[in-house]
């Protein structure tokens, strides 16, 4: 994505699939960044507990990220 700032994030169990990271509900975001205008390239973290069927999205302005975006996450168990 080249087209100036955009919003990124990490939702946990949210319904609002349609609606943009920063606009979410709160409890469901996990984590929100603003990505980079030169080369749209952002990053966020977030360490946190997770319950088994939780489920995790990563999102943009416009809401979950789908086939047209490539977005990147890995969750890792901390023991």
């Amino acid at each position: 994505y080249t087209g100036g700032n955009r919003d990124i994030g990490i939702s946990r169990n949210s319904t609002q699939l349609t609606t943009g990271i920063a606009s979410i509900t709160s409890a469901d975001r996990l984590a929100v960044t603003r990505s980079a205008p030169t080369n749209g390239t952002g990053h966020c973290e977030v360490t946190t507990y997770l319950k088994v069927g939780d489920v995790i999205r990563a999102h943009d302005d416009a809401g979950a990220v789908g086939s047209s975006a490539l977005s990147k996450f890995r969750i890792i168990k901390i023991p």
